[in-house]
């Protein structure tokens, strides 16, 4: 009888050892899935945020070239205004004489 006890209790001790291994995989698995999102989903991060980067230095190129032609408007104007004035003076200084 109580060799049947000692049997018993190793069968279950086994038992207990099975489903703890067996839950010890589990978790096992479970800390590789969420590895593989947190991995997933930080490049997912990154690579948003290349694309955001990206379209921040296109915008910026667009009003740096917008900026740069509306600069070199006024400045041509400027000198267009200067040549008449000094066309006007001299025009002016002509019929005068």
């Amino acid at each position: 009888m109580d060799q049947e006890a000692r049997g018993k209790l190793e069968r279950q001790r086994i038992e207990d050892d099975a489903k703890a291994e067996e839950a010890r995989r589990g978790l096992l698995e479970l800390q590789v899935e969420l590895a593989a999102l947190e991995s997933a989903g930080q490049a997912k991060a990154e690579a948003q945020s290349r694309v955001e980067a990206a379209l921040i230095r296109t915008q910026a190129e667009g009003k740096k070239a917008r900026l740069e032609a509306e600069a070199e408007k006024i400045k041509t104007d400027a000198e267009l205004e200067s040549l008449n004035l000094a066309r006007a003076a001299e025009l002016d200084y002509t019929q005068k004489k």
